[in-house]
């Protein structure tokens, strides 16, 4: 999901399975997914200087790989192209593209709403760091030797039920091989499992994954990608050492959110790590999901508001402050905006990082009517512009995450203490925080 892949093989539809085309599959992280023919078009009839094209709900393939032959689908595939006179060759040749929304690597699907599959699995850039787990261990049993330890068995998953059919699993493993004759490479990486006892639709499985994606992407304040997803269906399986092991199933698809393997991304980055939640993660989880309906619109504002931009923009004041309000109106009582905030300040009175940053009210009031109906310039007394109004959105923003933090179980103390622990390491030149060393709970 976020480098650049390439896959050749020969090309077809389901409709039609003896005509194949050769071609060239390209996946672009946060671009596209193309796929180039040569030589004749899927569908229609080349007539003219054109081939006609059809759009295509699913194309399949057959592909080579690192790892040998797999088979390939595409989904939602939008074609392209024609004849073109190529002079040197003195011939004429069929030049098609398809745009694909998404790519399957390892089966072939022949419909996106079959139930076919049994399991999702996904990680995450620095989730890690995040779930603390560490497989690799570090010996030092004396000035001479130095021992790693690699833990490779996946056998200490810890399971969550969601529902009668569902399981959320967080696992992880470890591996090691040779770079060369002197050099040995160390690798470690956790990962999350949704299991479910039923066979599952591909989208289905994708949109309850996705709402852990928001969980993660909330303790780390900021939209964070899949690294990868492999999708599972126990029964296509393969058998190694006498066991079967289901087929993984590569799953490929554009989005918008980036993330560059070279950024530096330290634990402190965290609103909280699984650590400071791990006794009542259960409890976490089964919450966020059961709120996942009414929630969802919120936690995407939020995500959205904490993700850097190089620009300030009066949309991302309106962002924090409509997120506010549809949390209140939603899980509270419908108000006025005034009120609502008046009562919502109350409520975490005693979360010192709130109270000791609550902005002015009728600045927050007069900007969200201002920017929200587009009034004439001097209609509202109390407007905050420019960097003022940035400032504005920041102080807001406690406000904002401890109304999720109280939506999935958290105590106004244990706000405080995660906020205050957030923004000392952050250095918000908006947020006022006490110094204090690092809380730990």
């Amino acid at each position: 999901m976020l480098e650049k892949k390439e896959y050749q093989g020969y090309f077809y539809i389901p409709e039609i399975p003896d005509k194949k085309i050769s071609g060239i599959l390209y996946f672009y992280p946060n671009e596209k997914i193309r796929l180039e023919l040569i030589g004749g078009c899927l569908s229609g009839i080349a007539n003219g200087p054109f081939c006609k094209q059809n759009d295509l709900q699913t194309i399949f393939g057959v592909v080579r790989t690192e790892n040998g032959v797999a088979n390939v689908t595409l989904l939602n595939c939008y074609g392209s192209g024609g004849k073109s006179y190529n002079k040197l060759q003195n011939c004429e040749i069929c030049l098609t593209n398809y745009s694909c929304s998404y790519l399957l690597l390892g089966k072939h699907l022949k419909d996106k709403e079959d139930k076919v599959f049994d399991k999702i699995r996904v990680s995450f850039p620095c989730f890690n760091d995040w779930y603390g787990d560490n497989k690799i261990h570090f010996d030092c049993e004396n000035d001479f030797t130095a021992i790693f330890k690699t833990v490779n068995d996946h056998k200490n998953p810890l399971k969550i039920p969601l529902n009668q059919t569902e399981t959320l699993i967080i696992n992880g493993y470890s591996s090691h091989y040779d770079i060369n004759r002197h050099e040995k490479c160390l690798y470690e990486q956790s990962y999350i499992e949704l299991e479910n006892t039923d066979k599952s639709k591909l989208f289905d499985l994708l949109v309850n994954i996705g709402w852990f994606k928001d969980f993660y992407s909330f303790a780390a304040m900021m939209a964070m990608p899949f690294s990868e997803i492999y999708l599972y269906d126990n029964d296509d399986v393969n058998i190694v050492s006498k066991s079967p092991y289901p087929n993984p199933v590569i799953l490929f698809f554009v989005t918008e959110e980036t993330f560059e393997k070279k950024d530096k991304f330290s634990y402190h980055h965290f609103l909280f790590d699984f650590q400071k939640i791990e006794s009542n993660f259960e409890m976490i989880m089964k919450k966020w999901y059961e709120k996942k309906e009414n929630s969802e619109p919120i936690i995407q504002q939020l995500i959205s508001s904490v993700t850097y931009r190089r620009f300030i923009k009066s949309s991302d004041f309106l962002i924090v402050i409509q997120a506010i309000e549809g949390y209140y109106n939603r899980f509270e009582k419908e108000d006025n905006l005034k009120s609502l905030l008046i009562d919502l300040y109350n409520k975490y009175g005693d979360a010192q990082i709130i109270e000791n940053n609550k902005p002015n009210l009728d600045q927050v009031v007069d900007s969200r009517h201002y920017y929200s109906h587009i009034l004439p310039e001097g209609k509202k007394e109390n407007v905050c512009k420019g960097f003022e109004l940035y400032g504005l959105a920041e102080k807001l923003k406690p406000l904002l995450i401890g109304c999720v933090l109280r939506l999935i179980g958290f105590e106004n103390r244990e706000i405080d203490e995660l906020l205050q622990n957030y923004y000392q390491w952050n250095n918000n030149k908006f947020i006022d925080v006490k110094k204090i060393d690092f809380i730990k709970f």
